[in-house]
């Protein structure tokens, strides 16, 4: 860890009052518990504050603690990742859970080595903990982060050591966990990627990139990796009872989740309906995605339908770990039942293709 910055001070400060007085109330804020600031920031990589508020609350009224979560199931909790995406974030919680339960009497360890050590849990999300849940003084590096450092010293973000180091120098040892938040906060609301509002920064007149005008310049943009682009066919089947044909997958991507059949755009889609298209992303890959559906006959013995799976009634899928990809069907399904109900065609109703989501107390 670099020595503090003791020419730093005026800079820390203006920026703490700021923080102080305009920061967002988010409910992870409210808080010094370890576990929920470690879950906080775990739903938070590659996902929005927005979707995560209130994904956040509901999770923590299901695992209220470190001790609920790892004697959970691993497909409840999948379940109640559902439509976060990066279900491997879920998969490592509940595995760090069941190690701090065993292992650490159920705390949040407060040494970074060992910390690091807990399966999901890098430099990041360790120093992130560590700062906001017991102010141990480490200096956090995110994307946001990393645009402030670099805007501020005019520095390249690689070598990632050099803003790491830098962070470390700027950090106030006082208050580490508000000066982390701060600084994130700053690059989330403020110190955007394209037109920064500078004018609105707190800590402007020490920033290098404002006064020389090259806040476009920086931080240097990285080679992005290429997106694969593919094209899918989901294959939606529904018998007369209004239950799905849902598999379980058992290989990456989307894998431990429930989902419609899928193959790729060259099979022939006799006596399928098609619903429409829809978009969806995993990790670099974009799928476009036909989807399909096809009303089995009343008599299912005959039916033999691949892969293996299960028949599932449509109401009860918000139980069962799944990808927002099989939302994203579904509402197609829902559209095309309410279109059919309006012209008096031969339909179920809306209401009964609809989904909830079972609380448990």
């Amino acid at each position: 860890m670099g020595r503090t910055d003791r020419s730093g001070g005026p800079l820390r400060r203006r920026l703490l009052q700021w923080f102080d007085r305009i920061h967002r109330d988010l409910p992870w804020r409210r808080t010094r518990d370890p576990y929920r600031i470690w879950l906080s920031e775990t739903m938070l990589q590659q996902t929005r504050v927005e979707v995560v508020r209130p994904r956040y609350l509901r999770f923590l009224e299901r695992f209220p603690d470190l001790t609920s979560l790892a004697a959970a199931p691993l497909e409840d909790v999948l379940a109640e990742w559902s439509g976060l995406g990066y279900y491997t974030r879920a998969r490592n919680l509940h595995r760090a859970a069941g190690l701090l339960v065993r292992e650490h009497n159920g705390v949040f360890p407060r040494e970074p080595t060992l910390a690091r050590k807990l399966p999901g849990v890098g430099v990041y999300t360790a120093h992130a903990v560590l700062s906001m849940a017991y102010s141990i003084p480490l200096a956090v590096v995110d994307g946001n982060v990393r645009r402030v450092v670099s805007r501020l010293k005019l520095l390249p973000i690689r070598p990632s050591r050099l803003v790491q180091e830098e962070a470390d120098r700027l950090l106030d040892h006082e208050r580490p966990g508000d000066w982390n938040q701060a600084v994130m906060e700053l690059g989330a609301i403020v110190c955007s990627p394209i037109r920064p509002r500078c004018e609105s920064c707190p800590v402007r007149t020490f920033c290098r990139a404002y006064r020389e005008r090259r806040t476009g310049s920086f931080p240097q943009e990285s080679s992005r990796p290429t997106r694969v682009r593919r094209e899918i066919r989901l294959w939606i089947h529904l018998d007369r009872r209004d239950r799905i044909w849902l598999v379980k997958r058992t290989a990456a991507p989307l894998k431990g989740l429930w989902m419609i059949p899928w193959t790729d755009d060259k099979d022939r889609t006799d006596g399928f309906e098609t619903l429409g298209f829809v978009s969806h992303a995993i990790m670099n890959h974009t799928y476009r995605c036909q989807v399909l559906l096809r009303r089995q006959p009343r008599t299912l013995r005959s039916v033999v339908l691949r892969p293996p799976g299960r028949w599932i009634d449509v109401q009860r899928i918000g139980d069962l770990p799944h990808s927002s990809l099989l939302d994203k069907a579904l509402r197609l399904l829902r559209s095309r039942a309410i279109q059919q109900k309006r012209s008096g065609g031969p339909s179920r109703s809306a209401r009964e293709l609809t989904f909830q989501r079972k609380r448990r107390r």
